[in-house]
């Protein structure tokens, strides 16, 4: 618990959605602050369903009062201990959210309560990436510690050229069940700045509780996947048009070569330009900046296919928990099992969902690697053609050499003779000089 401590915040903003259940439809809501904890017990004994929203500060339209403190949730610490104690929380479900690279997948636990009545909770971590616009200004992107280091899948990956953002984020989910009963706390770091996305999964879930007679213990996970799952496809369809960009890019400068000829003019008239060429480093440093690019998104696609492959597991793993949950729940037997069948349907065809997002993931890589292999080759030919150049000019420059080296030996000898031709004058200006004086 003490690690969580750097995402807690001193105000408490916890969403909750209760519904009264029993084939009743509804739902209520409540923000739960620092007073009113005891309205929450009350409303807690007397809903079937209820649900917690743990967010960080969404920043909507049309607020102003935004806190200093908006990265952190909106939960104190001693809020959360007594949500974590109310609803009886498996320590492990606190340690899955502060793992850090190391993904815990779905753990559950079975317990025996009062005239031998069983409860099931489970919980897991959900690994998300959304894609948005950048919030940030170029120049601004460059100055960031985490522009700077992009090769570190645990920030976000800047895709400089649609200006967009896929940003790596994670949802912690607790579920509690002892067939009459069903607590599910939702605890979501994304930015809250986002708050379309953020505030996503509490729209769906409210408006499912309010209209659903029959709401079932793992609607509103379903919810929360299926919304993940399409995060998911977003993000590395935006990845695809930076892809696609580079392309166009390596494509378009793939026959550019370095124009000499002016060069080559210059260094004929002045031999001192071979100091000082005017190479196009231009040219190198937007092939630099790519290569870049792409290396850093080899590394963000490994880390998706750990994290998809994660979310495959849990959903293979609910699988096995609806099962367990509807062979304790108390109601009929018909409805129990259409309900269970809709269920399995519901998280098989999410899963489905996901091993495309997958399967898409895969195709990206191998685009990417193509694209790495692309630029190597236009690198490699641009040399080859820069020494074919350079090789043409050096043949110049030797041809003009040997030229001022003609040059410099003629005027060597006439030098040489016109140097004679002044001893031979000074000595017939002597003999004049010495006829006249006698």
């Amino acid at each position: 618990m003490a690690e969580m401590g750097r995402y807690f915040s001193k105000k408490n903003g916890v969403r909750v959605i209760t519904g009264p259940g029993h084939q009743k439809r509804g739902a209520e809501d409540m923000v739960l602050g620092d007073q009113n904890f005891g309205d929450f017990q009350e409303l807690c004994k007397r809903s079937a369903v209820l649900v917690c929203f743990i967010n960080r500060f969404i920043m909507k339209p049309g607020i102003s009062d935004i806190p200093k403190v908006k990265k952190r949730l909106r939960v104190s610490s001693l809020m959360f201990r007594s949500l974590m104690a109310a609803f009886d929380t498996s320590p492990c479900f606190v340690s899955s959210m502060i793992s850090g690279d190391i993904l815990t997948g779905l753990g559950t636990r079975l317990v025996c309560g009062k005239n031998e009545k069983q409860a099931l909770s489970f919980w897991y971590t959900l690994p998300v990436r959304t894609a948005t616009p950048c919030f940030d200004e170029e120049g601004t992107h460059a100055l960031s510690v985490i522009v700077s280091n992009q090769v570190d899948p645990n920030g976000y990956l800047h895709l400089a050229d649609i200006k967009h953002d896929i940003r790596p984020s994670k949802i912690g989910v607790y579920s509690w069940h002892d067939g009459t009963l069903s607590r599910t706390v939702i605890v979501d770091f994304q930015d809250g700045r986002l708050h379309a996305i953020a505030d996503e999964p509490y729209r769906k879930i409210k408006e499912m509780i309010g209209r659903t007679a029959d709401y079932g213990p793992l609607d509103s996970h379903i919810a929360l996947l299926s919304s993940s799952a399409r995060w998911w496809n977003h993000a590395l369809t935006q990845l695809k048009r930076q892809l696609a960009h580079f392309v166009r890019i390596v494509e378009r400068n793939k026959g550019a070569v370095v124009d000499w000829s002016q060069e080559l003019k210059l260094l004929e008239d002045n031999a001192q330009q071979l100091t000082s060429p005017s190479i196009d480093f231009e040219c190198r440093a937007r092939h630099l900046a790519i290569k870049k690019s792409l290396h850093s998104t080899m590394s963000h696609l490994q880390r998706y296919k750990t994290d998809l492959g994660a979310i495959e597991e849990i959903l293979a793993d609910l699988q096995v928990v609806s099962k367990k949950l509807y062979s304790i729940k108390e109601l009929a037997l018909s409805k129990e099992e259409s309900h269970s069948e809709a269920v399995d349907e519901n998280i098989a065809t999410i899963r489905k969902h996901i091993s495309g997002v997958r399967a898409f993931l895969f195709e990206l890589e191998v685009k990417t690697e193509a694209i790495m292999g692309l630029l190597s080759d236009v690198v490699k030919s641009r040399n080859d053609m820069l020494m074919v150049n350079n090789g043409s000019m050096v043949r110049k420059l030797l041809k003009s050499a040997r030229k001022q080296s003609k040059a410099s030996q003629t005027m060597m000898r006439e030098s040489q003779r016109m140097a004679s031709d002044m001893r031979k004058d000074s000595v017939s200006m002597k003999t004049v000089c010495i006829i006249q004086t006698a």
